[in-house]
């Protein structure tokens, strides 16, 4: 039983410095996509989106997906992966 609460807070400890790197790179994309460097856009939100939907493959594969006490790591690699979508898909912010 302690070896789990090892492993877990060894993940959690992963996927909050993850997380953390996601929202940062989230970040440079929106200032990349408001100045207009178009290079820096694409390749923030490729590194984004596969990096979110790795963590969420990770959580899926691991049954941890819908598990309660990891349902704010699922909800924020989600998150990140869909406001990138959303603001590729709206061209959001984006230089006029």
């Amino acid at each position: 039983m302690e070896n789990n609460k090892n492993r877990y807070k060894e993940l959690e400890k992963y996927m909050t410095i993850i997380l953390i790197a996601l929202a940062v790179l989230f970040l440079v994309y929106l200032i990349a996509a408001g100045t207009g460097i178009i290079w820096l856009k694409v390749l923030t939100a490729i590194i984004d989106i596969f990096v979110g939907l790795l963590c969420l493959v990770y959580l899926y594969l691991t049954k941890l997906i819908f598990a309660p006490r990891s349902l704010w790591m699922t909800f924020a690699a989600g998150s990140v992966v869909i406001c990138t979508l959303f603001s590729l898909i709206l061209n959001f912010p984006s230089v006029l």
